[in-house]
């Protein structure tokens, strides 16, 4: 009877099991919030998906969202993206909802169907089980029903890229894990804490915190979305980061299954077993030690790329001193193996162009073993330290040697980008649009796809893709490859392609080249011969084209997947007339051809011979779509075209990453024509960008004290006007070199890449104008020339070429490269005079320039005449005749006024002009004090900011508010300073200004008044050019708010303005008793009217405030 008695209760206990759980789903039907929660899933998701409400985070307006696609490019370009998107969203509403529905079941405010299921005699094993599996069964329905109908719609609207397996897979792994993590977080914490107030708050503090600041701890660790964790499939190569993505998912899963097991103790029911709760425990430790092994597993993952990149980076410091063997040839010979490695035999022919005995030192990927190394056929030791291969032989000064390297392997990854910081190199933003995170991959070493780019070092060098200050340097070497692959497969590299013969196809070159790559895989293959340009500006599509026949054709050729064809479908019907004429505007927007000594015109009429230091030195264009994961890092140098290698251009897949164009035509050909262009302009700008392709490729400078040269040399050269920057970047780069020096700036690793590339660019404009002072840019532009027509496709010191610049022009070109690296500050220049207008154009400028600086500063006015180098404490009078001068402007180039550009008053001259012209020394500064005024200006001490900073919830999870040192535009919730040619200020003439706000934040100018008495306020209000327009006139219409303190009492001031009310205006008489005064200006806006509506709160700008004693 016992055992019988036994087994009934345990098939009762079975039985209560079912009940419960079917129980919980019956009431997920019944519950309210439960049917809100399955009409977001299912509704919701659909209209913000399939609509254009996917497109609100990227849309300016409401206009905007409704004319452009249904959905962003992005976010159906790849068979993954709209498969995540539906998972991702869904997430969130379950880590919302299913937390809400868990705290509501915690209510004991009735009694329910559940409740009476307490007074039988299961365990609270088993009550608990069930009711944690029937939410999970409930939001597994609907999360299987949203997954479906978005899978139908995604098959109907865009089947080109339906994946079923992508659904099922991002079910399994992204949304699971996170309902049984919701869930019994959410169970475990609402039944220790026993209040629903204080667990609902406990909840959200959580799971905050685990999303938000959560997402980037250990690379997500504990972010239960794995919301920056890459996640994406491409075409090509499958999921972007498998591995680390499933040892996280798992981590949350099993990480919820132990928080579900501990929910069980303190369950509101005394345990039938008293060692129950004791058991539980153990039990749960199952899942949390899996937890924990797999954390252990997932963090030593991410340390160990970043150990072993500090261990390559060693090595590259214990060689770097080496002088590097001039490899003159390297004929490569590459196999596939069956693991999806590589095995190469490299035969190189290696010379020492130094004085010295050189060791033969080379360079290979670590992941490449070598099995063997024969100089002049004789095989030799060596050792290897990671990347670095020393061989037991040595090369005398002038001397060659043949060396056959044999190696094997696969690429290692980590290897990859050492220059680039580790905080960027490991950053979750990396390749990254929205929500999407495509991952990194630098090269790829699979069985069905390979790419090998010259940075993973897949073949011996003997100067490597590092430099410790992140600016590369560069060895041509004559390459030839073979390459023995898959037939069904397509190798594709630069060069000439021989691929007569199935599975090997040979590439050869007709000159020395800088680095080369190797891509495998199935490709289809376009081609198109580039022999013609066009003439003249085309302005209408009916206009006539005239093509002429270009004696250098270059071979432009297109790899693609297979399954990609649909992209291009909609091009076979464009004319090849039409195709040519998109290619030559391209052509020209990418500065194929150089504006240098007229080559471009007299180039494309044939009536210069072709120079490829003077355009794209190519003869092809081997474009390559590649995985989505594929990324390359910029470096620190000044140009992008980061996905550009040797004429091979890398481009993204499927143009994932590009914008995609919006615009219908009623006519289909013009529709096809627009989009044509609009395709071709990828190679137009970022990283897929040409233009750098196009000069400075064909030869390279090296110097160990100056590395950045060869690239300054090459901007000037190629960009023979200098670069335009805007004021607020100016700025930037003035307040860095006014305590820096260039040769700071290129050690300093806490520079932004951004900023440093401005300061770069601005020495650049720096040092073309020295060199136009001291020989004109006309000959630095024909010494350079002639330099790199000599040494096309070598590499050369930059002494050699500072030797040659000095025989050619009797200019020391190391002294000046060593001043504009090493000068630390900048000039300061006071000017003062007028400009007159003369006949044609002419102007004549008349003025005193004193640079009070400690350091030289250039000067340069409008026109093609040099400008001067200002000694510092000196000055110059001057008066100048210039011919065409298109303004009114003195340049100063680089130095501490802001803006460069300093207008002079201009006036119109006559016939009885003087056009004397002079050049004489000033010895005194030219701005004399006056001692009955008081200015302080808003970069003076006695210039405050007086505003109260906004709680942010973000602050709470680490995130805090950042402010530019300048703006262009108006800043709505704080004061940020702008600089403005119309503002006061010496040197810099700029304001303080904000959109208005509600008052409470203020700017204050605090003076110290040499006597008690009247005193006249004028505030400067710099003008505003865009006051002309009549139509803006009501933007105008300003309403400022001051507060003058006279020592005892405070005077309210409205000061009202329109468009006409500018510069110094008063804002009345008062006196003051003390010394002390000041006057505020709060942000408070305008009372606002219908008029006002169209423009939106006023802008407040503080500039200047001044007391002038009134003469009594």
């Amino acid at each position: 009877m016992i055992g019988i008695g036994k087994i009934g209760v345990h098939k009762f206990d079975g039985v209560i099991d079912v009940i419960v759980f079917w129980a919980i789903v019956r009431f997920g039907r019944r519950n309210v919030i439960f049917r809100i929660f399955v009409i977001l899933g299912i509704v919701g998701i659909t209209l913000y998906m399939f609509t254009p409400l996917s497109r609100l985070g990227s849309t300016a307006s409401i206009g905007e969202l409704f004319r452009g696609p249904v959905m962003d490019w992005v976010s159906r370009s790849l068979s993954s993206s709209i498969p995540f998107r539906c998972a991702y969203v869904f997430n969130i509403l379950q880590l919302f909802f299913g937390a809400i529905l868990v705290i509501n079941d915690t209510r004991r405010s009735r009694l329910d169907s559940t409740m009476a299921l307490n007074v039988h005699a299961q365990g609270n094993t088993e009550i608990v089980t069930g009711n944690v599996i029937g939410k999970i069964l409930a939001f597994t329905v609907v999360n299987v029903s949203v997954l479906a109908f978005c899978g139908l719609l995604n098959l109907l609207f865009y089947p080109e890229v339906f994946n079923a397996g992508y659904y099922l897979f991002y079910w399994l792994t992204l949304n699971l894990p996170v309902a049984v993590f919701c869930i019994a977080l959410s169970s475990c914490v609402m039944r220790l804490v026993e209040n629903q107030g204080l667990g609902m708050i406990l909840l959200v503090v959580i799971l905050g915190v685990l999303t938000l600041p959560g997402s980037v701890w250990l690379n997500g660790l504990f972010d239960p979305l794995a919301t920056r964790i890459p996640n994406m499939f491409s075409d090509f190569t499958g999921h972007v980061n498998l591995g680390d993505y499933l040892l996280q998912r798992v981590f949350v899963l099993f990480f919820g299954g132990g928080l579900a097991i501990l929910s069980v103790i303190p369950y509101p029911r005394i345990h039938n077993n008293p060692q129950a709760p004791f058991r539980l425990v153990y039990v749960a430790l199952l899942p949390l030690l899996v937890t924990g092994s797999l954390a252990v597993v997932y963090i030593h993952c991410i340390q160990t790329v970043s150990q072993k990149r500090a261990v390559f980076r060693e090595a590259y410091a214990g060689y770097g001193r080496e002088k590097p063997l001039k490899i003159i040839a390297n004929h490569l010979h590459l196999k596939e193996t069956k693991n999806g490695g590589i095995s190469v035999t490299s035969e190189m022919t290696v010379k020492n162009r130094e004085s010295v005995i050189l060791p033969l030192v080379f360079y290979l990927n670590p992941g490449l073993v070598v099995s063997s190394i024969t100089v002049d056929g004789k095989t030799v030791s060596f050792r290897r330290e990671q990347q670095v291969i020393l061989a037991d032989e040595t090369v005398a000064p002038g001397k060659t040697r043949d060396v056959v390297v044999k190696y094997e392997g696969k690429i290692d990854n980590s290897f990859c980008f050492l220059d680039t910081p580790e905080e960027e190199y490991v950053s979750t933003e990396v390749n990254t649009i929205g929500i999407y995170h495509f991952g990194y991959s630098p090269a790829f070493c699979e069985k069905e796809y390979k790419l090998l780019s010259p940075e993973c070092i897949w073949y011996p060098v003997s100067i490597p893709p590092y430099h410790s200050l992140c600016f590369r340097e560069k060895m041509f070497t004559r390459y030839t490859l073979e390459v023995e692959h898959d037939s069904k497969l397509i190798a594709i590299s630069q060069g000439q392609a021989d691929r007569e013969t199935a599975g090997d196809t040979k590439f050869s070159f007709d000159h020395n080249m800088p680095g080369i790559s190797l891509c495998i895989g199935n490709y289809k293959r376009r081609e198109i011969l580039i022999c013609n340009d066009t003439i003249g500006t085309r302005f209408d599509v009916r206009e006539p084209v005239e093509f002429v026949e270009d004696d250098r054709p270059v071979r432009a050729e297109l790899f693609y997947l297979p399954e990609h064809e649909f992209l291009l479908d909609r091009y076979d019907a464009v004319t090849r007339e039409e195709l040519l004429l998109a290619i030559a505007g391209t052509k020209r927007r990418v500065h194929f051809y150089s504006n240098n000594f007229d080559y471009e015109s007299k180039r494309q009429k044939n009536k210069m011979d072709y120079d490829p230091t003077l355009q794209y030195p190519y003869s092809w264009l081997t474009c390559v779509e590649v995985p989505c994961n594929f990324h390359v890092f910029t470096g620190r140098s000044l140009q992008s075209g980061e996905r550009v290698q040797g004429g091979m251009v890398f481009l993204p897949e499927k143009k994932y990453s590009a914008d995609e164009l919006t615009t219908s035509f009623e006519n289909k050909e013009t529709e096809r024509r627009v989009h044509l262009y609009s395709e071709l302009s990828l190679l137009e700008d970022g990283s897929c960008d040409l233009e750098p392709s196009v000069i400075g490729n064909t030869s390279f400078l090296h110097s160990d004290e100056w590395p950045l040269i060869n690239d300054m040399l090459t901007s000037i050269f190629s960009s023979p006007y200098g670069y335009v920057l805007r004021e607020n970047v100016e700025y930037l780069i003035v307040d860095y070199l006014k305590d820096h020096s260039l040769e700071d700036a290129l050690r300093d690793s806490s520079l932004s890449s951004v900023l440093l590339d401005n300061i770069i660019k601005k020495k650049c404009n720096e040092l073309l104008n020295l060199l136009d002072i001291r020989i004109g840019k006309n000959k630095f532009q024909e010494i350079y020339h002639n330099f790199l027509k000599r040494h096309l496709f070598e590499e050369r010191t930059f002494e050699e070429f500072a030797q040659e610049f000095f025989k050619s022009s009797n200019v020391g070109l190391d002294t000046i490269v060593e001043n504009l690296f090493k000068q630390n500050g900048l000039p300061v220049f006071q000017i003062a005079g007028h400009c007159i207008s003369v006949e044609d154009g002419d102007k004549i400028y008349d003025f005193k320039v004193f640079n009070q600086g400690e350091v030289p500063g250039i000067i340069t006015l409008s026109g093609n005449d040099p400008g001067w180098v200002i000694p510092p404490g000196e000055g110059r009078n001057i008066r100048k005749y210039v011919k065409n001068a298109t303004n009114f402007n003195v340049n100063t180039i680089l130095a501490l006024n802001l803006p460069s550009l300093i207008e002079l008053p201009n006036e119109k001259g006559n016939a009885d002009t003087d056009t004397t012209m002079r050049f004489l020394p000033l010895d005194a500064p030219l701005f004399p004090t006056n001692d009955n005024e008081i200015i302080v200006d808003d970069k003076d001490p006695g210039f405050t900011i007086q505003e109260t900073r906004k709680f942010s919830l973000a602050s709470l999870f680490g995130k805090v508010e950042t402010r530019a040192k300048s703006y262009q535009f108006a800043p709505v919730n704080h004061w940020g300073f702008t600089i403005q040619r119309n503002c006061q200020g010496f040197p810099m003439k700029g304001a303080y200004f904000k959109k208005a706000g509600k008052g409470n934040q203020k700017v204050r100018w605090e003076a110290r008044l040499p006597q008690e008495g009247k005193y006249e306020v004028f505030c400067y209000l710099p003008y505003d050019e865009q006051s002309a327009y009549p139509s803006k006139a009501p933007r105008f219409s300003r309403k400022y708010y001051y507060t003058v303190f006279d020592g005892e009492e405070e005077h309210e001031v409205v000061l009202t303005m329109d468009k006409d009310d500018w510069r110094w205006i008063s804002l009345g008489i008062f006196n003051f008793h003390g010394p002390t005064a000041w006057v505020t200006l709060s942000d408070r806006d305008r009372d606002s009217d219908s008029t006002d509506e169209k423009w939106g709160p006023q802008e407040v700008v503080a500039d200047a405030m001044k007391w002038v004693k009134v003469r009594e």
